[in-house]
Order: structure tokens, then C-alpha cells, then sequence
């Protein structure tokens, strides 16, 4: 192209239209970091992100240390409010005028006071009878075919929880069968060897007693009873040649109980699938039958009676835990409703000591937990 005189071009009006030279980056053409407006001059534009995410980092981990610090802090804490219930009690001196066959009820909040630090011997133990003895020091359980007996310990930790280890306990005395339901109880002095477990077994029509020993093991007795089922409900089985037809029984007792400070056959309660409380007693015959009637079958009450569904409480009272496990009718010992007990949250089973009412979590391996024991006036 033509180029002017003084080497301009006329069309693009540049100088040194074509330069090799000028197609290379030289350190004039870098613009000073000076001139640069990023917002961050008097930050370092460098080092800031660097120390937000350090910041950040260091933060989180002392969060995750503060918690794992609270949560051991909560565990090891013995007195947990996280179950309570509403004690409704029976004024029998308190009538109302419209109604004077029915009792004013007077509720009473009670707070869990301590979750128990409970061991299992293996994984998945599945309870379906939970009692304890008069004192609340010697604990047994059965799943149906295993016992497992635990003495309450007393931690040497200042307001640690008490401990209740359970091992698994021979029972030469019963060898094979299919436990029904157990209780315990002891003499006045607690001991392992003092203590014996009352099973339940062969369908509701035998009671056994078995020594325990150190938790581990227990010795037979011979005072084995045989259980009377001539009084149990029994049904004819519908259809022609009913008058020939077998009878099915309905009725069968799924529950005992032993009143505390008694040792005798006649401080034996057995309940029934059908909801009947009887007090036992040894006949000429040798076989345990009904005394008296301590609770009848309530008709407007549809629900069964399940192994481990009644407790004795203490000397003059009954319990039954119903609807679930999540209400705990209390009855003296004439039959006479003393309140109820409603759980906040339900419970496998129950037993009760002379200043405590223990609960049995549902659930394989559970936990127990104890409430103070209402006022029952009556």
C-alpha cells in the first residue's frame, strides 16, 4: 500500500503499519497494579480468601468439639426429665353431688428421677416379663424361654446412674420349658443367695420355684405346684354335635405376683388372660387354687391380659398395666381403685419397690427407668 511522506499510512493514519516486533508483549504494555481498582487494596487480595476459609474451618471444628463434649456431658448425666406421667388419684371422701357413686380424681405430675445404665448379655433381648423384688434390689426378666436376673448397684461416681448388669440364669429346675411369667422376691436382707424367682410355665398350669445364686445360676427346688385350671372360662365349640364338641379354652393365667413381706402359698396373685386377679392357696390335693377373687373382669374392658401385666404394689396394693402399656390402674386389695397412672410414653413392663415404680422400655435390649411412688390414699 502506499505509505505518506512521513510513513503514515493514509487509510488507517498509523505509523509503522507492519512491525514484527510489535506483535510481542513487552513488560511496558503491563498495567501498574496501582492502577488496579478490585476493592481489596488494603486487604490483600491474596491472603484473604485463604484465612476465611481457615477461619471457617477452625470454627466448625471447635462446634464439633463443644457437642461431642455436651453429648458425653448429657450421657453421663443421671437424672434425665425426659418421661413423665400424671398420676390420677381416687378421693373415695370426696363425692360428687351429681354423681355420687363416682370418686373426684386428683392429678399428680411425677418426673423421671433416674434412667438406670442397664447391660444385656448379648444383643436383641427381647423381654416380655419385667419384676423386681419388695426392695427394688434384685431384678428378673424373662423372654420366654431365658431368665435373667440382675442385682441394683450403687456406682461409686457421685450422681452417677445405678447399674442393673443382667446375665443369663441356669435354671436346672426347669430345663426346656417355656416360661409364661416370673417375679422374685427375698428376705430382708437382699442377697443373691436369699432371693428366689417364682416362674410361671407350662401353659399357666405349673409354678416353679428356683433359688438364685450369684446371677449366673440357680438351684432347683422341689416345691414345684401344679395350677388348678378347673375354674378357668372355658367356651364349646360351636356347630352341630356341640353337646359332643370338645371344649376350647379361652381363659389362661398369663400373670403372677407375689405380695411383699409374704412367703407363703396364700401371698401368690395370679392373673388371667381374661382379666380376673385371684389370690392362690393349696388344696388337699396339693394343687394351687383360687382363694378369693381379688379383681373380676370388667365388662366394658375388651382388652387382654398379657404375661407380666399385673404387680403386686407393696402389701395393700395391685397394679395392672393396660392400654398398651401406656396406663397403670392401681387397685387395693379388696379390688377398690386407688387411681391411674398415666405413662407418657409406653412401657413393656413393670414392677414396684417400697419407694420406686420401675418401667421397662419397649424394644429388643431396653432400658429401664424408675418413678417416685404416688401418695395412694385410701
Amino acid at each position: 500500500p502506499d505509505v505518506g511522506e512521513h510513513g503514515d499510512n493514509p487509510v488507517t493514519g498509523f505509523s509503522e503499519f507492519y512491525k514484527a516486533e510489535g506483535w510481542l508483549s513487552t513488560t511496558n504494555d503491563i498495567p501498574d497494579e496501582d492502577d488496579i481498582v478490585s476493592g481489596c487494596e488494603h486487604q490483600g487480595a491474596i491472603k484473604l480468601p485463604r484465612q476465611t476459609f481457615s477461619c471457617a474451618m477452625n470454627l466448625l471444628c471447635l462446634a464439633w468439639i463443644i457437642a461431642a463434649f455436651y453429648f458425653a456431658f448429657v450421657i453421663s448425666k443421671a437424672t434425665l426429665v425426659q418421661k413423665h406421667a400424671f398420676f390420677e388419684r381416687t378421693r373415695p371422701g370426696l363425692r360428687d353431688r351429681h354423681f355420687p357413686s363416682l370418686g373426684l380424681m386428683e392429678e399428680e405430675r411425677l418426673a423421671t428421677e433416674d434412667l438406670l445404665r442397664v447391660s444385656w448379655p448379648h444383643e436383641n433381648v427381647l423381654p416380655q416379663a419385667f419384676a423386681c423384688d419388695a426392695a427394688g434390689r434384685q431384678f428378673v426378666v424373662s423372654d420366654g424361654l431365658s431368665l435373667f436376673s440382675a442385682q441394683l448397684q450403687t456406682p461409686l461416681e457421685p450422681k452417677a446412674p445405678l447399674i442393673a448388669k443382667f446375665s443369663e440364669a441356669a435354671i436346672p429346675c426347669l430345663p426346656g420349658e417355656s416360661l409364661v411369667d416370673a417375679t422374685v422376691r427375698c428376705s430382708d436382707t437382699a442377697t443373691a443367695d436369699r432371693c428366689e424367682a417364682l416362674v410361671l410355665h407350662r401353659s399357666g398350669r405349673r409354678l416353679s420355684s428356683c433359688h438364685l445364686g450369684n446371677g449366673t445360676t440357680s438351684r432347683a427346688d422341689d416345691q414345684g405346684r401344679e395350677i388348678s385350671d378347673a375354674w378357668l372360662e372355658e367356651l364349646r365349640s360351636p356347630g352341630a354335635g356341640a353337646d359332643r364338641a370338645p371344649h376350647a379354652r379361652v381363659e389362661k393365667a398369663v400373670s403372677l405376683t407375689s405380695q411383699a413381706q409374704c412367703t407363703g402359698d396364700n401371698c401368690i396373685l395370679l392373673g388371667t388372660s381374661r382379666g380376673r386377679l385371684v389370690r392362690l392357696g393349696l388344696s388337699p390335693s396339693s394343687k394351687l387354687t383360687p382363694t378369693h377373687a381379688v379383681l373380676d373382669r370388667d365388662p366394658h374392658e375388651s382388652e387382654y391380659w398379657e404375661p407380666g401385666s399385673v404387680r403386686a404394689v407393696g402389701a395393700d396394693h395391685v397394679a395392672v398395666l393396660a392400654q398398651n402399656g401406656t396406663r397403670l390402674h392401681i387397685h387395693s386389695n379388696d379390688g377398690r381403685l386407688a387411681g391411674h397412672l398415666v405413662l407418657s410414653e409406653a412401657a413393656q413392663g413393670f414392677c414396684a419397690s417400697g419407694q420406686h415404680l420401675y418401667f421397662l422400655d419397649m424394644g429388643p435390649s431396653p432400658k429401664i427407668w424408675r418413678l417416685r411412688m404416688p401418695q395412694m390414699d385410701l
